[in-house]
């Protein structure tokens, strides 16, 4: 695992070429959100043994979390400046609508509510709508139709909580497409 903070100047085939992007753009001090990136030899661990593959990385996605946090001052998962991160699968090479994403990791009920009132019951809706149909198409496999629909239908976005709340994050792809996992936070709301 490392942080994407300008000096990780690793190739493309360990970070992907999103994370080289952010890595590349942060040394040149250009204004691009901090990020870290689980490499690919973490990714093939995870891909033979799921289990012990996310049991040896835990603490380090924690405290590179905790570093997003001091990055940005804001805290994942809780405050009323909530840290919402992004989960995004890369390659070595650029493979359009192959590698998607899984948005606003970090909302709950609470941040929920704080974004409800700083920007509106609206918006915050549609931030946890966006996590649960991103992480229903992507982690839990769901019908795509389904999830765009869920966009638009309340009762749809609470049957999903329960949906949401299982499993481990992971991305299913194919083992051969997948190079690094990169986590950034969302931008400023």
């Amino acid at each position: 695992m490392v942080a994407l903070d300008g000096t990780a100047c690793l190739p493309r085939e360990t970070i992907g070429n999103k994370g080289f992007g952010i890595d590349t753009m942060r040394s040149l001090r250009l204004p691009v959100p901090p990020a870290f990136c689980i490499t690919r030899e973490v990714c093939e661990q995870f891909f033979a043994d799921p289990a012990a593959g996310i049991g040896c990385i835990w603490d380090d996605v924690v405290q590179n979390i905790r570093w997003l946090e001091r990055e940005t001052s804001r805290t994942f998962g809780r405050g009323s400046e909530p840290l919402l991160v992004s989960v995004r699968s890369g390659a070595a090479q650029s493979m359009p609508g192959m590698l998607d994403t899984v948005l606003n990791l970090g909302i709950n009920d609470a941040v929920e509510q704080a974004l409800a009132r700083s920007r509106g019951p609206e918006f915050a809706r549609d931030v946890r709508a966006r996590f649960e149909n991103s992480y229903r198409r992507i982690v839990l496999g769901g019908n795509e139709r389904e999830a765009a629909l869920a966009t638009h239908s309340h009762s749809c976005v609470e049957r999903s909580k329960r949906c949401s709340r299982r499993g481990t994050l992971h991305v299913p792809l194919p083992t051969a497409a997948i190079t690094a996992w990169t986590l950034y936070p969302v931008p400023r709301l």
